[in-house]
C-alpha cells in the first residue's frame, strides 16, 4: 500500500517493541512478578500503538495473530497477547516454570484450533461488492441479487453496499437521492450504504469538509447515519466523528461501523453497549492493494464478532465481502476483486459478553502500568545523571 514509505512505518512499529523490551530488561524483581509486569508493558505499548497513537497499527499483535476462540468474549485480543507474553517471559526467566508455561500456552494455542459450531442465521442479507463507487452499478447488482434471492422476495432483510459506494454527498444530490429512494420504495428491506456527508466544518482554505458516512434507509426514510470514527491515517478519509450509536430498524437495532472502525476494539464494543444486535459494515479495500492486505484486514472483523458475540456482515469494495457468526466463524464470502454480490443470512443477538462489559479494560490497565514504569525509569535515569554531575 505504501511502497518504500513502509520502511519508516516498520521502524515506528519497531520503536514500540523496543520500548517494551527496554522496560522489561529494566525490571528488577522476581520471576513471576517480572513476567506479569513484562506482559503488562508489552500489552500497554501494543494497546497504545493500536488504539491511541495517531497512525494506528492494530493488526500486528500476538492476539490478532491467533484465531478467534472461547477466550475472545472474555479477554479479547489484548488479553490473549498478555497470556502469550507472560508465558514467554516466564519460560525465559525461570526454567522451573517452563512446564506450567508451556501448558498455558498449549491451552491458548488449542483455543484457536477448537472451533465452536457455526451459528445459523435467519435474516436475509445481500452484500454488494463493487469497486466503481457509482450508484448505478450498485443498483444493478442489487436488483440482480434480489431477483435471485427467494428469501428476499418472501422475507424482509438487509441490503448492504460498500464504504464510499457513492463517491459524493449522496443525499444532497437530487438525482442520486431520487434513485435511492425509488429503490428503497420498491421493496421492504433495510438498506445500508457508504457515502459522504457534510460535516459543517471547513479547512484552512474555507472548503467544507466531509464525514465518511454509513446511511441506513428504509422506504423513503433515513433511519440513521453513522460517521466514521477512525479515518485511515495518511489518506483523505473524512473528518473523524465520535458517536458509536445503534440504529433502530424494523428488523432490530443495528450497528453500522465503517471499515477501519472495526480494526479498533472500541467502536463495535460501544455500538453493542448501545443496543446493536447485529453489525452491518460498509468497508473499502482498494482493488489496487494486494490480496494479502485484503485477507489480513478481513481477520480483524472475525475478532470483533467473537469479542462482542455479534453477527457481522461486511460489504467490501473489492473484498473480502463476508458474513461472520458470533463465534468469529466465517460463514460465507465471495472471491476477492470480483464484482458481484453475496447472498446469506445473519441473526439478532442480545446480551453483552464479559469482554464487552469488563474485559476491554485489560488494554487500558496495562497501558497505565507501562506509563508508570516508563516514568519511573525516566526519573531514575535523570537522578543518575544528576548524581554524576
Amino acid at each position: 500500500i505504501f511502497g518504500s514509505v513502509a520502511i519508516a512505518l516498520w521502524l515506528i512499529v519497531a520503536f514500540f517493541v523496543g520500548i517494551s523490551c527496554a522496560l522489561t530488561v529494566s525490571l528488577k524483581c522476581r520471576h513471576l512478578t517480572k513476567s506479569l509486569l513484562a506482559a503488562s508493558v508489552w500489552v500497554g505499548a501494543e494497546f497504545f500503538r493500536s488504539e491511541i497513537y495517531m497512525l494506528h497499527f492494530p493488526w500486528i499483535t500476538p492476539g490478532v495473530g491467533m484465531q478467534p476462540s472461547w477466550l475472545s468474549p472474555i479477554i479479547g485480543v489484548y488479553g490473549v497477547s498478555f497470556i502469550i507474553i507472560f508465558c514467554a517471559v516466564l519460560i525465559a526467566e525461570n526454567q522451573r516454570s517452563k512446564y506450567l508455561s508451556f501448558s498455558i500456552l498449549a491451552v491458548v494455542l488449542a483455543s484457536g484450533i477448537l472451533k465452536f459450531s457455526p451459528h445459523t442465521g435467519d435474516i436475509p442479507v445481500i452484500c454488494v461488492q463493487n469497486e466503481t463507487g457509482v450508484h448505478y452499478g450498485n443498483l444493478e447488482l442489487s436488483r440482480k441479487a434480489l431477483a435471485e434471492s427467494e428469501d428476499h422476495t418472501a422475507k424482509q432483510g438487509f441490503i448492504l453496499w460498500s464504504e464510499k459506494s457513492i463517491n459524493s454527498r449522496a443525499m444532497d444530490i437530487p438525482h442520486i437521492k431520487r434513485d435511492l429512494l425509488e429503490f428503497t420504495n420498491s421493496h421492504n428491506h433495510v438498506f445500508v450504504f457508504g457515502a459522504n456527508s457534510n460535516s459543517g466544518r471547513k479547512d484552512s482554505n474555507g472548503e467544507i469538509l466531509d464525514y465518511n458516512s454509513a446511511v441506513t434507509l428504509h422506504k423513503n426514510e433515513t433511519l440513521g447515519t453513522h460517521h466514521k470514527n477512525r479515518p485511515v491515517p495518511l489518506f483523505k478519509d473524512g473528518v473523524p466523528h465520535h458517536d458509536a450509536k445503534s440504529v433502530k430498524t424494523p428488523l432490530g437495532n443495528i450497528g453500522t461501523p465503517i471499515c477501519f472502525d472495526c480494526d479498533h476494539e472500541a467502536i463495535i464494543r460501544r455500538m453493542v453497549t448501545n443496543g446493536a444486535q447485529v453489525l452491518i459494515v460498509p468497508s473499502l479495500d482498494a482493488i489496487s492493494w494486494s490480496a494479502r492486505q485484503h485477507k489480513q484486514h478481513a481477520e480483524l472483523f472475525r475478532h470483533r464478532a467473537a469479542e462482542n458475540n455479534r453477527w457481522i456482515a461486511v460489504a467490501a469494495s473489492s473484498g473480502l465481502t463476508q458474513i461472520i457468526d458470533p463465534h468469529g466463524n466465517r460463514i460465507d464470502s465471495i472471491p476477492l476483486m470480483d464484482e458481484g454480490f453475496l447472498i446469506g443470512k445473519v441473526a439478532l443477538t442480545d446480551g453483552r459478553t464479559i469482554y464487552n462489559r469488563f474485559g476491554w479494560l485489560i488494554g487500558w490497565i496495562c497501558m497505565g502500568i507501562a506509563a508508570i514504569l516508563l516514568l519511573f525509569n525516566a526519573v531514575k535515569k535523570i537522578q543518575t545523571l544528576l548524581s554524576k554531575k
